[in-house]
């Protein structure tokens, strides 16, 4: 007799299918059962010869084209966030040392506002963008 059934774990009884309906035996009356695994094949099913070359799984191959269309997108995207990791790490020091030469700019400026009333101070900050006192001669020599 062939018939289809499966095997219930939890109340240990065999369900078959019948033409005429589902039946459900308990394990240990069944003297003899064959296992078959994954869905059977419909070409065998109507009587087709072993030769005939069974229809193409299109969901599994789907699947498995959907899987490595997945996994090269999350190589790419691992490589593309060790590229921003790299890059940011980069930003983060020069951006330090940006701050830094800004901090030596801002003690300078301090420096100048705290001698702001210094005639002495002012003077020098005068010579030094290239003014000279009225009664002083400039001389201009050429480097050779």
């Amino acid at each position: 007799m062939n018939v289809r059934g499966f095997v219930h774990t939890r109340t240990s009884a065999v369900t078959i299918f019948r033409s005429y309906g589902v039946v459900s035996i308990p394990i240990s009356s069944v003297t003899q059962m064959s296992v078959s695994v994954g869905r059977p094949r419909k070409s065998r099913e109507r009587g087709a010869s072993p030769s005939e070359k069974p229809k193409r799984d299109w969901g599994s191959l789907f699947f498995t084209v959907i899987a490595l269309v997945g996994g090269f997108h999350a190589l790419l995207m691992l490589g593309l966030e060790g590229s921003r990791l790299v890059y940011t790490s980069r930003e983060v020091t020069r951006l330090g040392a940006d701050i830094s030469v800004l901090q030596e700019d801002i003690q300078t400026l301090q420096a100048v506002v705290r001698h702001r009333n210094d005639p002495a101070f002012r003077e020098q900050l005068a010579r030094a963008q290239g003014f000279i006192q009225p009664d002083e001669t400039r001389i201009l020599t050429r480097t050779p």
